[in-house]
């Protein structure tokens, strides 16, 4: 079975063609570039957030990136969050922070082509065709 159906890679080839769209001329900051909940500690009692751990990917890169692993919390969280943002965010920067977390469902059915993971390739294509079916897009 191919990787990917044709459909996906219809809509692949939409998303990567959206993102090179975007224009790169951005200021680069120190991000964290794997935010996401595993690296948020949270106080439970008081929902506050109380720190950012693993600091291993850290790097140079655009601002936008640690918006997503955000997005797993939805649309409003992601707007929620960027309304406290206090650096510059150009009209690409939801978008450009998107498009990782739209395209991370492929590359990890690439990646259990030939590792084993903790979720099948079908889960992660019935998963895929969810997102496509409910016309997300950048």
């Amino acid at each position: 079975m191919p990787v990917d159906t044709p459909a996906q890679v219809e809509w692949l080839e939409h998303q990567f063609a959206r993102y090179l769209s975007f224009s790169f001329d951005f200021d680069v900051v120190v991000a964290h570039k794997d935010l996401s909940d595993d690296h948020i500690l949270i106080d439970p009692v008081k929902g506050e957030l109380t720190g950012i751990i693993d600091f291993a990917d850290a790097g140079f890169s655009h601002p936008a990136l640690d918006f997503s692993g955000l997005w797993r919390y939805g649309e409003a969280f992601v707007r929620e969050v960027a309304g406290h943002y206090r650096g510059n965010m150009d009209e690409d920067f939801l978008a450009r922070s998107r498009f990782p977390a739209m395209v991370h469902m492929a590359d990890t059915m690439r990646a259990l082509e030939s590792h084993e993971l903790p979720v099948t390739f079908e889960q992660l294509r019935a998963e895929l065709d969810e997102v496509i079916a409910s016309g997300l897009t950048l």
